[in-house]
């Protein structure tokens, strides 16, 4: 059975995570609870299907989803900015760890076609 912590994937999307929810937790507590938990959630998601990919076989549809969740966490990333919920320079440290956890997924995707 294989470990989550060997797979690249798993381990920057990890730090990734915990990084991400350190700045939700700084959010106005009005918006704590409709687009944090949105972004949340998404987070949450994502890191599941993750550890789901690593473990079953057909994984296609599975990381097709994982990319349709980074997308929304680019719109809800991108909101946060405008809203000054984050630094430009925290959106700028997000959005280029989106980029590159969906390079990976893509990669992973390719692998997949065959």
């Amino acid at each position: 059975m294989a470990n989550v912590e060997e797979f690249t994937i798993f381990t920057r999307y990890y730090s990734f995570f915990k990084y991400y929810l350190d700045r939700v937790e700084h959010f106005p507590r009005v918006s704590k609870f409709t687009i944090g938990d949105r972004i949340v959630t998404i987070l949450c998601d994502i890191q599941e299907e993750i550890i789901e990919s690593i473990y079953i076989k057909d994984r296609y549809k599975l990381l097709k989803k994982i990319n349709l969740d980074l997308e929304k966490l680019r719109i809800y990333t991108r909101i946060s900015s405008e809203r000054q919920y984050i630094s430009i320079k925290q959106h700028e440290y997000i959005a280029k760890e989106v980029n590159e956890i969906g390079k990976m997924i893509g990669g992973w995707l390719n692998l997949c076609k065959g």
